[in-house]
């Protein structure tokens, strides 16, 4: 056995080009049953994650409610805010903590219930018993299969309930800028959606150069451990690379479409942006444009991280037969 210079071995380039496709229809089997193993967990985090989100966008609305209350910066004045919006500001923000202080508990339980449940499920498995391929998918890619149940039951979940929540407050604050709000992500949609079958591609090449490394730790395979070494270091750094590429360049794209919509509304007179900005309104948007920038990054983030975690939970599915 060799190992290629640039990522993984030609007879494992070979046997991953000729592996049959998992079924996407066992493989939503197979992943709603891990899920249901911790389903009560589950529920109790997406309750307290919706509680969250509704009371994020709630900080728009005291934003707008004080920059209308506002007609003549005195002492007086800023008193006068102080003592009508600081209780109810600190209570929001009081809620919101002890949400995330009790769903970082819920988190960290289903992580660890997860990860078991992957380990023993990758085992019962398994086509036959591999010491370093087995020690591989049970440290290694039980746990980057976890990031995909991460998405499924947390993240997907966060997102949704974060976009929902800050639409039907931007609504009601100001219904005319959705449409700039909604314009503005679509670029950087596009970009994350083309860069993601590479990131899935090289964390295969990744998945198995681990198990290459686990295999090869004999005193006399020494050459084979440390090319498999050399090719995961490549590997791992083209996929950081692109991860870097997704996660920040969805954040530029997103901003400058937004500069941009607003230049080439004024210009072409396409009516996004409203003739007759209101103070408040637009405060309350900057806010929540802000809060809603938050969740699409965020999708760009577990896009990739599903990539990511996609060859890995295969994996464990078809007990390390399958890609």
């Amino acid at each position: 056995m060799s190992v290629s210079g640039n990522s993984i071995p030609e007879e494992g380039r070979h046997a991953l080009r000729h592996a049959r496709p998992y079924p996407s229809g066992q493989f939503l089997s197979d992943t709603l049953g891990v899920l249901y193993s911790v389903r009560r967990w589950i529920v109790a985090l997406m309750i307290l994650i919706a509680g969250q989100s509704a009371l994020a966008p709630s900080v728009a609305w005291i934003t707008k409610e004080v920059l209308a209350s506002v007609d003549g910066i005195d002492q007086d004045t800023v008193i006068r805010l102080l003592l009508q919006w600081a209780p109810i500001y600190l209570l929001i923000v009081g809620g919101e903590t002890i949400l995330k202080f009790v769903g970082k508990v819920f988190e960290k339980l289903i992580d660890v219930r997860l990860l078991i449940v992957l380990q023993r499920l990758y085992l019962d498995r398994r086509a036959d018993e591999t010491e370093g391929k087995d020690a591989s998918q049970v440290l290694f890619g039980s746990r980057v299969a976890n990031k995909g149940f991460d998405i499924i039951y947390k993240k997907t979940w966060r997102i949704l309930t974060t976009i929902v929540s800050v639409l039907l407050w931007q609504l009601a604050l100001g219904a005319e800028w959705i449409l700039l709000m909604v314009l503005s992500v679509i670029p950087a949609g596009i970009f994350v959606w083309k860069l993601g079958p590479a990131l899935q591609r090289l964390s295969l090449e990744i998945l198995h150069q681990h198990e290459l490394i686990a295999s090869n730790t004999g005193q006399a395979r020494r050459t084979f451990f440390e090319d498999a070494q050399d090719s995961w270091m490549r590997s791992s750094i083209r996929f950081e690379i692109i991860k870097w590429f997704i996660d920040e360049g969805a954040q530029v794209l997103l901003w400058a479409s937004l500069v941009a919509l607003v230049l080439l509304s004024y210009v072409l007179d396409l009516g996004i942006v409203p003739t007759h900005i209101d103070l408040p309104a637009a405060g309350a948007f900057l806010v929540n444009l802000r809060l809603i920038a938050n969740p699409l990054m965020e999708i760009s983030k577990t896009y990739s991280k599903w990539r990511e975690a996609y060859p890995a939970m295969v994996a464990v599915f078809t007990g390390g037969s399958g890609r």
